[in-house]
């Protein structure tokens, strides 16, 4: 593969050692790489890779082949290099797994060896591909863009940007707990809220945050009694958050940017119908200060282009619409953001907003000014089929 640069061969190993050899190639670098090889090579990849990890690559270097050896080699330097999602895409559809939640198990926790013996057990195909406990996860972050925003959506309190609390993952089984941190490392809980935890007596990965004084806050449930929950959206996950009642966040349901203007300060909006997914930048977002919609109407512009445009309740254009719009469109009432991107339409018995309203709301110079401008151009939503 490495020298054809193609893992098409992947897709044929069922071994869950010989997998993991394959998605990352593990050795020990020697000199004696030609010198008393084996002709007929007998190690199986579990012999192999026990020996590189335990230290006891003498106990079967002599029984490797020159090839085997040089593979050895190479690995130990780093030098065999093959891309693992390609090398895992390859092997799940051969087997005929599930492959949006693999994709999800991979982008949540792409560590070769718990990818490696999901995909070498029977199971990969009956139950599908997820995490393993115990193994850290990759965590999932907000974005700044606001512009993602769906409806209905959860609001929370920001603890990301509060130096006071650490982001964490908390995982139970029926023999032992740990927590890692925003770096994979383990991190020491306070006893007391560890006590707790423990006792709760299903298997479970909780995400949340710890302070310096025991305290907890828990924000989402990926793993419950060996269900794995991060292919879920989050409307689900919240709701199964009542297990963690004692430490759960006080959140908010929002409906529309109306109802988000109304909070000040930093927050956290997350989608309901996102899944937890740390490549993702429309799952949850940082809201700092205010977020101000206007209120505009689908009509013509006064003592200009005719075509249709969002104008107030005084009949002054703010944007231009880049499209034809149908008959029975004109004269409907929006939800817009300041870029004039259409959030909603609100029907036709809601009174816009007046210039003077957007100019408290976004800011706007005085409309003779305003005038002097090239009104911006923004699309117009496209109906559902």
């Amino acid at each position: 593969m490495q020298t054809l640069k193609n893992v098409e061969a992947a897709k044929f190993v069922r071994d869950p050692y010989g997998i993991a050899l394959i998605l990352a190639p593990i050795g020990v670098a020697r000199d004696d790489v030609v010198e008393g090889a084996a002709e007929i090579p007998d190690v199986t990849c579990m012999e192999y890779y026990i020996a590189v990890t335990e230290g006891r690559i003498d106990e079967v270097w002599g029984r490797l082949s020159t090839p085997e050896r040089i593979f050895c080699n190479l690995s130990a330097q780093g030098l065999i290099k093959v891309d693992m999602w390609d090398c895992v895409k390859a092997i799940g559809t051969e087997l005929g797994a599930n492959m949006p939640l693999l994709e999800a198990t991979f982008r949540i926790q792409p560590d070769a060896e718990a990818l490696a013996f999901a995909l070498g057990s029977p199971r990969a195909v009956i139950e599908g591909v997820t995490p393993a406990l115990g193994i850290p996860l990759r965590m999932a972050y907000p974005s700044s863009g606001v512009n993602k925003i769906r409806f209905p959506a959860i609001l929370e309190e920001d603890l990301y940007s509060n130096k006071d609390y650490e982001l964490v993952h908390i995982h139970r089984s029926s023999n032992w707990f740990s927590a890692y941190g925003t770096e994979g490392g383990e991190v020491e809980l306070d006893g007391a809220l560890a006590d707790k935890l423990k006792s709760i007596e299903h298997s479970f990965v909780v995400e949340g945050f710890v302070d310096g004084w025991g305290g907890f806050r828990a924000t989402d449930l990926l793993c419950w009694n060996d269900v794995w929950l991060h292919f879920r959206p989050l409307s689900e996950r919240v709701r199964m958050l009542w297990r963690f009642h004692e430490w759960n966040m006080e959140r908010f349901v929002i409906r529309s940017y109306r109802e988000l203007s109304s909070f000040a300060g930093s927050w956290v909006l997350r989608n309901l119908n996102s899944v937890y997914d740390p490549g993702s930048v429309d799952s949850h977002m940082l809201i700092s200060g205010k977020i101000k919609t206007g209120i505009l109407r689908v009509g013509g512009r006064k003592g200009g282009f005719a075509g249709p445009h969002l104008v107030t309740k005084d009949g002054r254009a703010v944007f231009e619409i880049d499209a034809e719009i149908e008959k029975e469109d004109w004269g409907v009432v929006v939800e817009c953001s300041s870029d004039g991107s259409v959030l909603r339409v609100l029907g036709r018995k809601i009174v816009p907003d007046s210039f003077m309203e957007l100019q408290d709301k976004w800011g706007l110079v005085g409309y003779e000014e305003f005038c002097n401008f090239r009104l911006e151009k923004v699309e117009w939503p496209e109906k559902e089929e």
